[in-house]
């Protein structure tokens, strides 16, 4: 058998060549930095959605989860208006007292003044979060749909407790200060207890009409 015929050697009087050029371009060479696309939009890190996708998302998802979103954000907005309220009246004056130093007085004190009202409002707002990250495909460990009725649920009866304890001191009632002066002291609830009511019955009732939506199927 014939050995092969050993190469031809080198001709020193012969022009270097160059390495022939990658027929891909775009692979990247050792130790490149690869680079996104030109005008590609950068995407979120948390849900791997552009910031275009996101507000398609918003856009397109169904009614009833933008007004389950709406009533735990308003009902935080909501929080710092009026919810826990008193009022003094003071009759008959004696004499020698100026009748202008005495009437009524009153004040009032947001939600974050007593444990039921303000605990009622976060988990309306923990609904509303975990509602908005599951429209952006964010994974949650839990039920999404039940989980945001629950919250919901229990905010309506936070609230509904917060109308039978009111955390302002003093016990309430009629007292006769001497000299024919009486004293009135009356506690109650402003006009954002009210509202935070209605807006909490309002996502409890969409919650529940949601419930067996798909996680990550929220689209009308």
């Amino acid at each position: 058998m014939s050995e092969p015929a050993p190469p031809p050697p080198s001709d020193p009087n012969r022009p270097h060549q160059p390495p022939a050029a990658d027929p891909n371009p775009s692979t990247p060479s050792p130790g490149q930095a690869i680079q996104p696309p030109t005008g590609q939009p950068a995407q979120s890190r948390s849900s791997g959605m552009t910031s275009d996708q996101m507000k398609s998302t918003f856009q397109s998802a169904h009614k009833y989860d933008l007004g389950i979103i709406g009533a735990g954000l308003l009902a935080f907005i909501l929080s710092f208006f009026p919810y826990y309220s008193a009022s003094v009246e003071t009759t008959g004056a004696p004499a020698g007292f100026d009748v202008n130093n005495f009437g009524s007085n009153s004040g009032s004190w947001s939600a974050w003044h007593g444990f039921f009202g303000w605990f009622a409002v976060l988990l309306a707002l923990a609904g509303a979060v975990i509602l908005i990250l599951n429209l952006l495909n964010i994974a949650l460990p839990m039920p999404v749909r039940l989980t945001v009725l629950g919250l919901f649920a229990v905010a309506l009866l936070s609230t509904l407790i917060a109308f039978l304890v009111n955390p302002l001191p003093g016990e309430e009632g009629k007292s006769d200060l001497g000299g024919g002066v009486s004293l009135e002291y009356a506690k109650g609830h402003g006009i954002g207890y009210w509202l935070i009511l209605l807006v909490i019955i309002a996502g409890l009732a969409l919650a529940f009409m949601r419930k067996d939506a798909t996680d990550g199927a929220t689209r009308a």
